[in-house]
């Protein structure tokens, strides 16, 4: 799935710091605010990397 969106590497990492660990990750925050799009970006560059196979990816609205 591809989305063009604006590039945020200093929460990337942040967030990535968190992938591989035995917690659940939640990303908050005001209506509007790119919660979504940086969803998708930790997708498009990094988490395809690892087997999707091992982990459960739960979207809520």
């Amino acid at each position: 799935m591809k989305h063009k969106y604006t590039v945020r590497p200093e929460y990337i990492a942040k967030i990535q710091l968190f992938i591989g660990k035995q917690i659940i990750k939640v990303i908050t925050g005001q209506r509007r605010v790119g919660k979504s799009y940086l969803l998708y970006q930790l997708i498009d560059q990094g988490i395809k990397q690892i087997n999707l196979d091992d982990f459960l990816m739960m979207k809520l609205n």
